[in-house]
């Protein structure tokens, strides 16, 4: 038998798994941007179109020894971008465990006996039968 308070309470924490993920390919992102020199060497919206992560017809304009510190820096950006797309699904994973065993839960009690008596007869032909006693009239 599933025992589903441990799930309820284990489930928060597959949010902190990719935490320490993402924060580690970020600093590595940061430690490989691109170096100073080539803003003042290249238009800045040039190189702001280098990072994106299907374009490339910005390497037509900049130089042959440039383009590996570049690339360096695009592949680093984007491989963040790949962690950050990932972190979602720990999450996801964590919030349908907890749906899961909310619906669990109210499956279970939906199941017990209600103190409420049912109507004795909920036929449309008699609406005088669909009354409680005592109603009034």
């Amino acid at each position: 038998m599933i025992d589903f308070d441990m799930l309820t309470h284990a489930a928060p924490f597959l949010l902190w798994i990719p935490f320490p993920v993402v924060l580690l390919v970020g600093l590595w992102a940061i430690m490989g941007r691109i170096p100073r020199r080539f803003y003042e060497k290249y238009p800045r919206r040039l190189l702001k179109r280098s990072q994106m992560p299907f374009a490339y017809a910005w390497r037509a304009q900049i130089e042959r020894e440039d383009l590996p510190f570049i690339e360096k820096a695009r592949n680093r950006s984007v491989a963040l971008e790949i962690a950050i797309l990932f972190m979602g699904y720990p999450m996801s994973i964590a919030f349908n465990i907890q749906s899961a065993v909310a619906l669990y839960r109210c499956n279970r009690t939906a199941d017990m006996p209600t103190m409420i008596p049912p109507l004795r007869n909920q036929s449309s032909r008699n609406p005088q039968a669909s009354r409680r006693p005592g109603s009034p009239r």
